[in-house]
């Protein structure tokens, strides 16, 4: 009995040697690539003219077959262009075609080379449609000349995209929208950005954007971060919130030309934290124009803008406007009232100064006040032709 014992013993100790020394071996065997990342799906074979549309539709079709993926392009080392048509139709976006469709867990990434733009006159198409649950990435590509741009409905990533010469909405964000670290350029009838769902701009570069509405629209909520408006021209606003929430930080607005200022506000809420408006101009209110809702400014400056009428830098006809620790100087209302400010409806101003600005025709070189005006700790001095006009 003891014999059997110590043998049974002596295959135990040996079989667990043995796995301990294989579960060793294979720990230290590297693990094949697809373990870790997918295998990027490849359109082209190393030149120009391989890189075709339908090199891309059989990309996309790969995708969707894996459930996902990163396309990515092997072109030759120079850019390269791609003409796509669309042949693609979404019932409720009918009767314009689309010319991409990806499937969820898709990733576009052109590597900087790739631009993407319609095929001869088939301008009247809608780029790229991303539907309901669906995520999809497009990274380092230039995509010009469409006419209807993006119409997003599941989740869209944008990451270092160029977009110019569009000429309706570059894109209509129904769902999520992450806009990083690219550009808007070039005319549009419409919006450059449409929100009607939860968007962030952050990084990016809208500019030289001229359109019949404002530049950015927002019904749902938008957040924009670290981002430049220059030289925009529209009959609306660079950044309008028709309703829903607007929260603007680290920005920068000048050289717009608008009808209502570089931004405003219909209704609901418009907060703007450490941005600077400079040389904006404006029929009314040369950096905002805001006409309800409620409004807070913290910590930016107003420098320099003109407006034709009312307000050089803000024109407050409606809503709740807070002012504090802001500085509105230098700026000019040519044939209206407040050079710095005109209010018509609420305006407190905390820890703020307003200097320096002027009206040519009327009253109010610093504030024109027909409403309720509360200022605390703020210096209104040195305007032109007064500093406060105000009518109770």
């Amino acid at each position: 009995m003891a014999s059997t014992h110590r043998i049974a013993e002596h295959f135990r100790l040996s079989l667990t040697g043995r796995l301990i020394h294989a579960a060793l071996f294979c720990s230290i065997l590297p693990f094949p690539a697809t373990a870790f990342a997918d295998v990027p799906i490849i359109v082209g074979s190393g030149t120009a003219t391989s890189c075709t549309q339908v090199a891309l539709e059989n990309a996309l079709l790969t995708a969707r077959v894996e459930g996902g993926g990163t396309v990515r392009f092997r072109c030759g080392d120079a850019p390269v262009t791609i003409a796509l048509s669309a042949s693609t139709y979404v019932p409720d976006l009918e009767p314009l075609p689309v010319a991409l469709t990806p499937p969820t867990n898709t990733i576009i990434d052109g590597g900087g080379l790739v631009t993407l733009v319609p095929v001869g006159s088939m301008t009247d198409a809608y780029f790229l449609f991303v539907d309901r649950n669906t995520t999809v990435t497009i990274e380092n590509l230039s995509v010009r000349g469409w006419t209807h741009g993006t119409r997003n409905r599941g989740t869209l990533v944008v990451w270092n995209v160029a977009f110019s010469e569009h000429l309706f909405a570059i894109i209509q964000n129904e769902n999520t929208l992450r806009f990083e670290n690219s550009s808007v350029s070039g005319g549009a009838h419409q919006v450059a950005i449409g929100n009607a769902g939860d968007a962030l701009i952050d990084h990016s570069d809208i500019s030289n954007f001229g359109s019949v509405g404002a530049t950015v629209s927002n019904t749902g909520t938008l957040t924009v971060k670290n981002s430049i408006f220059a030289g925009n021209g529209n009959e609306s606003l660079v950044i309008d919130n028709v309703r829903g929430t607007t929260s603007i930080y680290n920005c920068e607005f000048s050289r717009n030309h608008t009808f209502g200022g570089a931004i405003g506000s219909r209704s609901g809420s418009l907060t703007v934290i450490n941005s600077t408006f400079s040389e904006n101009v404006a029929l009314n209110g040369g950096a905002m124009s805001t006409s309800g809702g409620t409004v807070v400014v913290r910590n930016s400056q107003f420098l320099n803008n003109l407006s034709t009428t009312n307000g050089g830098a803000i024109n407050n006809m409606g809503g709740l406007f807070t002012l504090q620790n802001s500085t509105v100087s230098g700026n000019h209302a040519r044939e209206g009232y407040g050079g710095g400010i005109s209010n018509g409806a609420t305006f407190i101003a905390i820890n703020s100064l307003i200097t320096s600005n002027r009206v040519s025709l009327f009253f109010g070189g610093g504030i024109y006040s027909t409403g309720s005006l509360q200022l605390t700790r703020t210096d209104v001095i040195g305007n032109t032709p007064d500093d406060i006009w105000e009518i109770d």
